[in-house]
């Protein structure tokens, strides 16, 4: 997005407005940093996600004053399953995930949602961690 400002003039008397950019409103999101491809159950993801937003020009989209962008990650038909900070609002146009894990073994795929706009990772192979104790059972 060019950087734009406007001038007024009325007889004798100019004008000019602070600079500012001009963005055509978000219309996808994009996967740019996928999450790990094996995890721990209950262990944050080694690799967070981040997802961009973008316009229909593929330009990343910021948010106007006061209008958040939230970013929604989750796992379908799996409720309670995703861990951490779940819905993060973007900064610059890019919604950084930093604690994101899932909590159970199992193949999944994330998930995230922008104002109905959903994109997925590939898969996840989620596998039990080591044992904290060995029990001997009689």
């Amino acid at each position: 997005a060019a950087l734009h400002e406007l001038k007024f003039k009325f007889g004798s008397v100019e004008s000019t407005s602070n600079p500012f950019f001009v963005h055509q409103a978000p219309v996808s999101c994009l996967l740019t940093s996928f999450p790990s491809d094996n995890a721990t159950a209950g262990s944050a993801l080694r690799q967070q996600p981040v997802v961009e937003i973008v316009d229909s020009l593929g330009t990343r989209a910021y948010a106007a004053s006061g209008t958040p962008l939230l970013v929604t990650a989750f796992v379908s038909g799996a409720s309670g399953l995703l861990g951490g900070v779940t819905s993060v609002v973007t900064s610059a146009g890019q919604a950084r995930f930093t604690d994101l894990s899932l909590q159970k073994v199992g193949i999944w795929e994330i998930s995230f949602n922008f104002s109905d706009v959903i994109v997925s990772s590939s898969p996840v192979l989620v596998t039990s961690g080591t044992p904290a104790a060995v029990v001997i059972m009689d």
